[in-house]
């Protein structure tokens, strides 16, 4: 009884953090409230681990999955021990960690507590989009009741960049088309009425969309239409069917409530497919990866250059390879894939076959799977706090969804008679939340106060933030002093 208190009270603590998320003003906000989250994950999984009487037997691929994450997460913190600024790197592995310590804590509440399909979507995905769009549309009324023209990317300028609200929308338009294709979450609702409140703050949710332009949105949609379109039958055809409804729905929502340079932009944006500065980017990352193949340059060590346009690759796999290393990015991507590849392979097996609500909820599952993948090649969805917190959500939940399907043995047996591994464990978990509390704690309130607003170097990189918003690590150097090292 204990444990399902635990786990509904971190729920309703992801709820929370949830809600959130889209409505916090700043980039510091959501960092701090995604370092809440993780610290106190790593105390749930602490508490289990200490508690546990009883254990799930591991199969073969979940002991190749814990080895390779020990060892991915051994070299980060050995080029992170090596880098040039090594307390920030050991801050970004420790950040991982929690990460995935987070996943898999929410995971077993997701489990634990037997999720319902509609509930679930309406509570974490539908409630944090109506209460973003909300604002968003008092922004736009608030601009016409005072006769004042909404300044571009109003209303939407709650994100440090335009690109890092496209990339948390690149999670959640999956889940609109499942709620109207789900029951309404309670019964106090008329399913007509939900489906009418849902179709209304899509298409203001999309209309935000064409308001911005986001390039890698449209094609990590349209990628993830086509995935599901092949792998999940009936309501995949669904689900591509209401998302291009409400893609134009939104379109239409937007000519009305922007002006006419709407169409200009968009066409002009979406339809390039030139990136200099991408192309800039990469080329360096290359030329680093040549220099240091095997740990890199160090984690979050590509924001300590004064590149002039960003403080990642905006690329994922690039990231992981310049700055962990070619050996830690193989057996990040081995993983990935090989997780992706059961998943679509459950979710083809499956279609058309479970009950309604289940196929529904893997459906929009897949598609925010597969568009955070493909947004994160040309983006930097693992590196935004809204986008990895999206990225902590949808994980779980598709993990909890098909450890429901594989269901594992649990065995009850006293604690081994040799306690150094789960000592072992516990203590890094513990210095990996401790680190990270301490870091954000000392360090928030001097990058807060210290912006370095009037150097060249700070305007060359402000508004691309890796942890702070105050910019890249690029002002950080051997004759200055090092800002937020505990």
């Amino acid at each position: 009884m204990g444990q399902v208190s635990a786990y509904l009270l971190w729920l309703l603590a992801t709820l929370l953090v949830a809600t959130i998320m889209p409505l916090a003003s700043t980039l510091d906000q959501r960092r701090i409230v995604l370092v809440c989250y993780a610290v106190a994950a790593s105390v749930i999984v602490l508490s289990r681990i200490l508690t546990a009487r009883r254990y799930t037997s591991l199969s073969s691929g979940n002991v190749i999955a814990l080895a390779g994450s020990a060892i991915v997460i051994s070299l980060g913190t050995l080029s992170a021990a090596g880098s040039p600024l090594a307390s920030w790197s050991l801050l970004e592995v420790s950040v991982y960690f929690l990460l995935l310590l987070s996943v898999g804590a929410l995971a077993s509440a997701f489990k634990i507590l037997r999720y319902n399909s509609s509930g679930l979507v309406a509570g974490l995905f539908i409630l944090p989009i109506g209460l973003y769009v909300f604002a968003a549309c008092t922004i736009v009324f608030a601009s016409l009741i005072s006769n004042l023209p909404l300044t571009f990317p109003e209303p939407v300028n709650g994100f440090a960049n335009i690109r890092f609200f496209n990339q948390y929308q690149t999670w959640l338009l999956p889940f609109l088309p499942a709620a109207l294709l789900l029951p309404s979450p309670t019964s106090y609702i008329r399913r007509g009425l939900w489906h009418g409140f849902v179709f209304i703050i899509a298409a203001f949710f999309w209309a935000l969309f064409w308001r911005t332009t986001g390039r890698g949105t449209v094609c990590a949609t349209v990628i993830a239409c086509c995935v599901v379109l092949i792998f999940c039958g009936s309501n995949g055809r669904r689900y591509t069917m209401l998302t291009a409804i409400l893609a134009l729905s939104g379109f239409a929502v937007a000519w009305f409530m922007f002006n006419d340079a709407l169409i200009s932009r968009s066409e002009t944006h979406l339809l390039s497919s030139v990136s200099l500065g991408r192309q800039y980017l990469w080329g360096l990352c290359i030329d680093l990866i040549g220099q240091h193949p095997w740990l890199g340059i160090g984690p979050m060590q590509f924001a300590a250059l004064d590149t002039g346009k960003a403080s990642h690759p905006h690329d994922a796999l690039l990231q992981w390879a310049v700055e962990w290393g070619i050996p830690a990015a193989v057996l990040i991507s081995a993983g990935l894939l090989w997780m992706l590849s059961h998943w679509l392979r459950f979710v083809f097996r499956a279609r058309d076959r479970d009950d309604h609500q289940s196929n529904v909820l893997r459906v929009a599952l897949t598609a925010s799977l597969i568009g955070g993948a493909a947004h994160s090649l040309v983006s930097g969805i693992v590196v935004m706090p809204a986008s990895q917190f999206m990225l902590i959500l949808v994980t779980a939940l598709a993990y909890a969804v098909w450890r429901d399907a594989h269901p594992k043995p649990t065995v009850a047996h006293p604690l081994p008679r040799s306690i150094m591994p789960t000592v072992g464990v516990t203590f890094i978990i513990a210095v990996a939340g401790l680190y990270t509390a301490a870091f954000t704690i000392n360090s928030y309130p001097y990058a807060a106060q210290h912006s370095r607003k009037n150097s060249d170097l700070y305007r060359r990189n402000s508004n691309q933030p890796r942890f702070w918003a105050d910019g890249t690590l690029a002002g950080i150097s051997e004759n200055e002093e090092e800002f937020g090292d505990p």
